[in-house]
Parts: C-alpha cells; structure tokens; sequence
C-alpha cells in the first residue's frame, strides 16, 4: 500500500503541514529500528531543517514548529509504543534498510515547486 500524502486535505494547507510533520517524528521514533536510526539521524536532521525553511518561505513557520513542540510532548507515549512495536518486529533491520526509498532532498524539493 502507498500512502497519498494530504490525499484528504490540501497539500501545504496549515492542517497538512501541522500533521504531517508531527506524524513524520512519531513514526520515526515508533518503526525505526534503533540501528536504523544511528544510520538515519542525520539526513533526517537536515530534512526537518530543510524542511522548516522551506515552510517558513511558504508562511507555514508556525504550523511547522507546532508540529514539532506536539511531536516532543508526546514523545513519551510514542516511546512506549516503540517498545511494543520493536520487541514484535520479525524483519531485520537490514531487510527494511533495502526497503526504504533513497529520495534526494533536492529531487523532492523540485517536485514539490511543480
């Protein structure tokens, strides 16, 4: 299954910005396995950053950082979801690496200016 990003809600509205990013860190947190993670922080740092100037150009800056602040205030539950979801996980975690698309931030960044 694909999942149709702001398929219900319109693309760059404050609503899609506001849950898309904070989802973003939920389900990073929650799915990501931990060795995942080491090999993943930084391009996922410099996405986030990219992405916050990105929207501020757009007037979205607010959205953007409300997104965030709920993200971390409920980082506490996603941890403990995390616990559940990776003590389940029957995959290793290179098998998910392969699966993981490798799309430049550039190339997202022209499609999206489209």
């Amino acid at each position: 299954m694909y999942h149709k990003a702001s398929g219900s809600i319109v693309y760059d509205s404050p609503t899609s910005v506001y849950y898309s990013h904070r989802n973003l860190e939920w389900v990073y947190i929650k799915n990501m396995p931990a060795g995942l993670i080491l090999k993943s922080i930084f391009p996922h740092i410099i996405y986030d950053t990219a992405a916050f100037f990105f929207f501020t150009a757009r007037g979205r800056s607010k959205d953007f950082i409300k997104a965030k602040w709920d993200a971390l205030k409920g980082l506490k539950k996603a941890l403990k979801k995390r616990k559940q979801i990776q003590k389940a996980m029957t995959v290793e975690a290179d098998y998910i690496w392969r699966l993981l698309e490798r799309e430049l931030f550039f190339t997202r960044l022209t499609r999206r200016l489209k």
